[in-house]
């Protein structure tokens, strides 16, 4: 497999077959890279494609993953040249379910990060350059969830299919089978 190969399950190719699918889903396996990182989400995109549209998340999802993904890459396997991540993506009728694991360092104190936003008083030159990412996956997601067991990492959440969705929890808190 070729470096910064990807594992994908494939969709129908009919778009009949795919709108009869009660649930969809992507697989990947990438390693801990940018480039990795990079062609996972326009491969989620892409397979995605279909049932997001003409809900507006796709934005959303590209955001949400692009910060996970790259916070394994610098964080947990920062300095790691052959970190694995693996994302696992299911499709329901009102959310995207999404888990995603690694076997590199554990998040701090084993939990999530206060979903707080850096200070942003003082001259542009102080201002900070990170510590959004937590902040937006927070404001953007459901069902947040961080947990370490036998040395890997798992991330899970849901993203609702319609930004309205979030005050009211649409979301089920577990991924479906």
């Amino acid at each position: 497999m070729p470096p910064d190969a990807l594992r994908r399950t494939p969709y129908p190719a009919d778009p009949t077959d795919r709108q009869q699918m009660r649930l969809r889903s992507v697989n990947l396996v990438l390693l801990a890279n940018a480039t990795a990182v990079r062609n996972a989400l326009v491969t989620v995109l892409s397979g995605l494609r279909h049932s997001m549209s003409g809900s507006g998340i796709s934005g959303t999802v590209e955001l949400v993953l692009a910060e996970v993904m790259n916070n394994i890459v610098e964080h947990a396997y920062a300095g790691q040249t052959n970190g694995i991540i693996q994302l696992s993506i299911r499709e329901g009728r009102m959310c995207l379910f999404v888990e995603v694991k690694d076997r590199g360092l554990p998040l701090p104190n084993n939990a999530l990060p206060t979903p707080r936003l850096p200070d942003l008083i003082g001259n542009q030159a102080s201002l900070p350059e990170g510590g959004f990412g937590w902040a937006l996956i927070n404001s953007m997601t459901e069902n947040l969830s961080y947990t370490r067991q036998d040395g890997q990492n798992l991330l899970s959440f849901s993203i609702p299919r319609h930004r309205q969705q979030t005050k009211e929890n649409a979301c089920a808190s577990k991924m479906p089978d």
